[in-house]
């Protein structure tokens, strides 16, 4: 056997070997560290497992109110898009203002307009709101229920850190196994799952967190708690009801002065539809449930007056506000179409500049 046969038998040599060796765990810590970048960006980012919002409603809800998806809405990404764009605007022109003048160059920086995907992070999947008939017998309580698109996750664990440094023992609390946040006196933040609930008082969120543990059945979106009147015919991007238990609904339809009601209000129920069609106009449907035609023709003469004054105090900020109203039965229904949203908008925006903000 020659030297150069007997070489290629001997085979790899042990610094040949430790090389390789390196290499494979060089590669096999890349890769670990490649999962572990991918987990970290997913659990970050993702909302993790979460319960229908709806669920916090029952049949003791004083009124029901349901933002559906609105991802895919053209409309709505197109009045997002009007916000967070003035925002920019708001904030580059304060940057000019207040930087020295040496340094107004960098609010000239070309900016990168805000994609799709970029604003459907601020669009909850879901959202509902109820109002709830409050233990102490005062104001009705509210309760927020929302399946955020991402960042749950972050927030849970920013609110636990906060708690273990949080000296007041009553910052955080658990409820049946899920965590309660107190914000303020009257806030209160909650968990169930990865499901946001929101909340003025601790009764309340408690009241919610047992509906969602309960589970069942819960009444669907778009129907009122109590009576079953249907939210207006059509496809809303947030559509609601509102019930007259205890007097609630005569005060929302109430003059902010004394006024005359017709009688019977304890027999009213109201419902309402909205679809933001682009970013300058929006549309809606209200329907008023009334106890027979006799009521709803005297309502209808009411609602014509408080809808002339809102068309004069939309016209104040730049706003048009078309309302037709009719008698349908025994129901008063109206169309609504509003429209001027982004001169509207400028000028709230402008508002925040000139106050400094």
């Amino acid at each position: 056997m020659t030297m150069e046969q007997q070489k290629q038998k001997r085979g790899l040599g042990g610094f040949e070997k430790i090389l390789i060796g390196c290499a494979v765990g060089c590669g096999i810590l890349v890769v670990i560290g490649i999962l572990a970048a991918a987990g970290g960006t997913y659990w970050f980012f993702s909302p993790g497992k979460q319960v229908a919002t709806d669920a916090i409603a029952s049949d003791d809800s004083l009124a029901v109110v349901r933002m559906n998806e609105l991802a895919d809405d053209p409309g709505a990404q197109a009045l997002l898009t009007k916000v967070l764009v003035g925002f920019d605007e708001v904030n580059r022109k304060h940057q000019q203002e207040n930087l020295p003048e040496s340094m107004r160059w960098i609010s000239n920086l070309p900016r990168q307009s805000p994609s799709s995907k970029d604003l459907n992070m601020y669009i909850p999947k879901e959202v509902t709101v109820t109002l709830e008939r409050p233990a102490d017998g005062h104001d009705p309580n509210v309760v927020v229920a929302a399946n955020l698109r991402s960042m749950v996750r972050p927030i849970k664990a920013v609110l636990a850190l906060a708690g273990r440094g949080e000296n007041d023992p009553d910052f955080h609390s658990q409820y049946r196994g899920h965590d309660v946040y107190r914000m303020d006196r009257d806030a209160f933040v909650g968990f169930v799952e990865n499901t946001l609930l929101f909340s003025d008082a601790a009764s309340a969120m408690e009241q919610a967190i047992d509906r969602i543990v309960a589970g069942g059945e819960s009444p669907a979106p778009n129907r009122s708690p109590r009576v079953g009147l249907s939210t207006p015919e059509g496809d809303w991007d947030a559509a609601g009801v509102l019930t007259n238990e205890d007097g609630l609904l005569a005060e929302f339809l109430r003059d902010f002065e004394p006024g005359i009601v017709p009688d019977g209000t304890e027999q009213l129920e109201f419902s309402f539809g909205l679809d933001l069609v682009s970013s300058d106009e929006a549309t809606g449907k209200t329907i008023l449930e009334c106890a027979d035609t006799q009521q709803a023709v005297e309502w209808l003469m009411e609602l014509d007056q408080r809808y002339e004054r809102l068309i004069e105090e939309a016209a104040r900020h730049g706003l048009e506000l078309d309302v037709d109203s009719r008698v349908q039965g025994r129901q008063v229904r109206s169309e609504l179409r509003l429209t001027g949203i982004e001169a509207a908008i400028d000028e709230a925006l402008e508002g925040l500049l000139d106050r400094g903000w």
